[in-house]
């Protein structure tokens, strides 16, 4: 593996494609922009759209031992969906997003283990000026919580998602909807774009652009590497 900036990048290697035919490799980054959560800020029911929003978000990911903690170098945002756990200490993490003028909606759900007093989730969005423009915090509660957070956005700007996490947080799920625009590298990976035959030096690999692998087989052993940024969160790798 190789770091780069604040997080890691992870390396894949697709193994031994031989003459048997095409390879199709698919690491999955599910981006629905069509979550748009209508509920009023703070406490939102748990029915069958929010947990929608909250569970098919699954988002490229890495390890949490290198989060996103810099907020001058956030990691850009994963998609308008996505799913994390705590890391058993308490930290914050920032995923960086352009916004349009307009109301960003957050609907957030998380829960902590059990414990006298903590909080299992504090949310919240910033300009890059550090102004926090809208917060909310799930407190103390030992199941699925959801809570809804209207943002009105005055202009167009770069923004930050910070959240909160404390020892005892435990898996989170986020969606945003509304006028945000993922980063240029997530745009391309959800159109589809489908990258070839890599490159064959670990220590030089080829940088993803898109979400979709396919090659040939060349009649011999070889050893594809590929590299991309991730986020806390689960991976999904189809072959």
């Amino acid at each position: 593996m190789k770091r780069t900036g604040p997080w890691i990048t992870p390396v894949v290697s697709v193994l031994l494609l031989a003459a048997c035919g095409n390879n199709d490799v698919d690491a999955r980054q599910v981006v629905d922009p069509a979550v748009a959560p209508t509920a009023t800020t703070h406490d939102a029911p748990a029915d069958a759209a929010t947990a929608g929003a909250a569970t098919t978000g699954d988002a490229a990911a890495a390890s949490t031992s290198v989060p996103p903690s810099d907020p001058d170098n956030p990691l850009p945002l994963p998609a308008l969906q996505f799913r994390g756990t705590g890391a058993g200490k308490a930290e914050s993490r920032y995923y960086g997003f352009d916004a349009g003028a307009g109301t960003i909606v957050v609907t957030a759900t998380a829960k902590n283990s059990p414990s006298g007093a903590t909080q299992a989730l504090g949310f919240a969005l910033y300009d890059r000026a550090a102004n926090r423009l809208c917060f909310d915090s799930h407190g103390n509660t030992t199941d699925d919580k959801t809570l809804v957070l209207n943002c009105q956005i005055d202009k167009p700007q770069p923004l930050l998602l910070r959240l909160d996490l404390s020892p005892e947080s435990l898996d989170h799920a986020i969606a945003l909807s509304g006028p945000v625009t993922l980063p240029a590298a997530h745009t391309a990976a959800a159109s589809g774009t489908v990258a070839g035959a890599g490159s064959t030096d670990i220590d030089a690999p080829t940088r993803l652009a898109g979400n979709r692998i396919k090659a040939d087989g060349i009649g011999r052993p070889v050893s594809y590497y590929y590299a991309f940024n991730a986020g806390p969160g689960e991976l999904t790798l189809t072959g």
